[in-house]
């Protein structure tokens, strides 16, 4: 079973109108709106089941737990003779710490007080819905981001453009690059457009799959992505920068997703 917390204070303590110690008093415990028995524990772990009623002691004390996750209690104090001190209806041990979830968009009416700030500023941060990233110095964690850019690619003899997905999740970027082919005599070719929150602080090899870069329309091999740091275009190579035809149609002919560290 759950943890069960204890009820209101460590030691459940009762008074009667006088203020006196209700020595001997009664705590029954129903579920919420009603008269049937919901059991308390005496222990920690939620074993030892406490009689119902709770009988107090002559301090008018007693060890009250509450199990979660069962719903909502109902409480009746009597002193020892059965007459009725109080009764509380709908006590729910989780409903003062239940959490809620912003799923609307930063800045609009009901978002949480903290502002959203840059991903690459120290401080608290509003990404996907309901999520909130923290930042220190550009080092995140957790899901905090997600975007698109326009990655053109260059040294081709005509510019292709399109559409790159990409999602950053702690220090790890995934990114989707779209299909593009042109022609060139260049050993490489290049993707400018990559925004700096996602450009890390070393260059970094990035393998490509076998058959997802095409070179003079064959499969190119040993392809890779020289991932720069701090820069915003990057090159993709095959065998070691060396090997391009000087003719033919060369590029991504599919979509293609590389990974790589906010390093």
């Amino acid at each position: 079973m759950s943890n069960t917390p204890f009820c209101f204070f460590p030691i459940f303590r009762a008074f009667d109108t006088a203020g006196n110690p209700l020595a001997g008093g009664l705590l029954y415990t129903y579920q919420a709106g009603g008269v049937t028995p919901l059991a308390t524990y005496s222990d920690a772990a939620g074993l030892v089941t406490n009689t119902n009623p709770v009988v107090l002691d002559t301090t008018g004390s007693a060890t009250v737990r509450l199990k979660l996750g069962v719903g909502a209690y109902k409480f009746v104090l009597t002193d020892s003779v059965g007459t009725t001190q109080w009764t509380e209806d709908n006590y729910d041990p989780v409903a003062p710490f239940a959490a809620t979830t912003w799923t609307g968009a930063d800045g609009t009416a009901g978002a949480p007080a903290l502002s959203a700030a840059s991903d690459t500023t120290t401080g608290f941060y509003f990404g996907t819905a309901g999520q909130i990233g923290v930042a220190l110095s550009g080092v995140t964690g957790g899901q905090i981001a997600q975007g698109s850019f326009t990655a053109t690619y260059t040294t081709f003899s005509a510019s292709v453009s399109g559409t790159a997905q990409w999602q950053r999740w702690g220090k790890e970027v995934t990114i989707t690059l779209p299909a593009g082919t042109g022609t060139s005599t260049a050993p490489d070719f290049g993707i400018s457009g990559i925004p700096a929150a996602i450009q890390p602080s070393t260059t970094q090899w990035v393998a490509l799959a076998q058959g997802s870069v095409f070179d003079n329309n064959s499969g190119a091999q040993s392809p890779a992505v020289a991932v720069t740091g701090g820069s915003s275009t990057w090159l993709v190579k095959i065998n070691g920068g060396n090997g391009w035809t000087p003719s033919g149609t060369k590029g991504f002919f599919t979509a293609t997703t590389i990974k790589y560290l906010l390093i």
